[in-house]
């Protein structure tokens, strides 16, 4: 059973490129659907290039998903 915190790892030839080899973060799981951050889809961009006023302008940025790009999401241990 999927719950919160669980992490999936896509078969290494899933077939779809939005999540072949991806490890993906399970946020929330419930009778209403899941929502999930790609955790591990680099980008070429950090946190300065997306908002001003950053405190942690070297953080690098991920590609959390092909769902609502427009979205920013933080997973992070500080």
């Amino acid at each position: 059973m999927i719950k919160n915190g669980d992490l999936l790892v896509a078969e290494p030839f899933l077939g779809d490129s939005n999540f072949e080899r991806s490890v993906v973060l399970i946020c929330e799981h419930d009778p209403s659907g899941t929502f999930g951050l790609v955790l591990n889809q680099t980008t070429q961009l950090q946190l300065a290039d997306v908002i001003d006023d950053s405190v942690y302008p070297d953080i690098p940025l991920f590609v959390g998903g092909p769902v609502a790009k427009n979205t920013l999401h933080f997973v992070h241990r500080r």
